[in-house]
């Protein structure tokens, strides 16, 4: 099945680009979680000062 779309649903829509970015890395993330074995559940990251402030994101991170 090379080249062929199976579901589209919007696919006229207007989206704003930080949308796409998130998804994109949302979608590589769990593929790179599941190729290495990650525990996505059970596996934590100290999130940096400079990005728990930084304007212009919704991710809504906490510093530590």
């Amino acid at each position: 099945m090379k080249n062929k779309v199976l579901y589209f649903k919007g696919d006229h829509e207007v989206r704003e680009i930080a949308s796409l970015t998130k998804i994109m890395t949302a979608i590589v993330s769990l593929q790179l979680a599941k190729e290495l074995n990650i525990d996505i559940l059970n596996t934590y990251f100290t999130v940096s000062n400079n990005a728990s402030t930084t304007p212009g994101t919704t991710a809504y991170l906490r510093l530590g």
